[in-house]
Parts: C-alpha cells; structure tokens; sequence
C-alpha cells in the first residue's frame, strides 16, 4: 500500500530545498563549478574547430592541431608528460592516439567525460 505524503512534508530535505532555490542538479558551490566545467571544454573545442575553419578560409591551407598540443599549451615544458609528448621513449600507442586526434575532438571527448561524471556524482548525491 502506497503511503501518501503530506504536502508538509515536501521540500524538507536539503535536496529538495536546492531545487527549490532553483540549483536543479547544480548542488552547491562545488557541483555548480563542475557543471560549468563541462561546458568548457565543448567550447574551446567548437572555438578550435571554428578557428581551423578561418585559417582554412584564409589560407586555403587545413592547419592540423592535434591532442599534443593540449599538453604543450597547458602544462609547463619542464612536466615530464610534456617532454614524453615531444620525445616517447615508450607507450608509443598513446603518443601515436595523442598525435592522430585532432585537438577538437580531444576536448569534446574530454568534456563527455566530465559531463558524465558530473551527472553520475549528482545523481549519487540527490540519491542520498
């Protein structure tokens, strides 16, 4: 027999205040700030994408960025992960995946990862 819930007893817990303060699934300071990171990488690599398209339309010339460059640009060249990048002594599969994917499609990958795990990490926390 299903038990009827008082219209009181509705929005008591601290999940359904959140939602009531309109956050949704943006649980706080630290969810929020993960829900916003999601959607940056998304951006940078539609920016990376819409950057090579204007070199194209300049130049008439394709400018080939690969997932490498994410590492170079981000990471301090004294990292020994950067000095891997320019120069594998071994795991010559992954630095061959890092060079073949084009740094737009690094990027969206590496936002579906962060996406997933956002939603995974709400769901978790509003299953509480």
């Amino acid at each position: 027999m299903k038990k009827e819930t008082d219209a009181s007893e509705v929005g008591t817990t601290w999940k359904h205040k959140l939602l009531e303060l309109g956050c949704g699934i943006l649980l706080g300071p630290f969810i929020g700030a993960a829900g916003a990171l999601f959607i940056l990488p998304f951006v940078f690599a539609g920016g990376v994408f819409l950057y090579q398209c204007f070199l194209w339309l300049k130049d008439g010339e394709w400018v080939e960025m690969s997932a490498t460059l994410f590492f170079k640009y981000f990471l301090s060249p004294d990292n020994p992960f950067v000095q891997w990048v320019d120069n594998p002594q071994s795991w010559y599969g992954l630095h061959y995946l890092l060079t073949a994917t084009p740094l737009s499609v690094f990027l969206f990958l590496v936002g579906l990862v962060i996406f997933f795990v956002y939603f995974v990490v709400a769901e978790l926390l509003l299953s509480e």
